[in-house]
């Protein structure tokens, strides 16, 4: 789940492609990855664009389709 990636502070770089059950708060819980420099979701259409902002300037966060 999210939670268990959230609580992985050792974790840089993540890549969701066409992933049905993740979430935007689903996503919000990976804020807690103070290390992460690159999230990337891809075929995602349930994912709203607006949730990068919740994420720290240090962290590339693309969202696309």
């Amino acid at each position: 789940s999210l939670e268990i990636l959230g609580g992985m502070n050792s974790l840089e770089e993540l890549t969701f492609s066409a992933c049905a059950g993740v979430t935007n708060e689903g996503l919000k819980k990976l804020t807690a990855l103070t290390r992460l420099r690159e999230l990337t979701v891809v075929t995602m259409p349930q994912i709203d664009p607006a949730v990068a902002g919740v994420f720290p300037p240090g962290a590339a966060v693309r969202i696309g389709s």
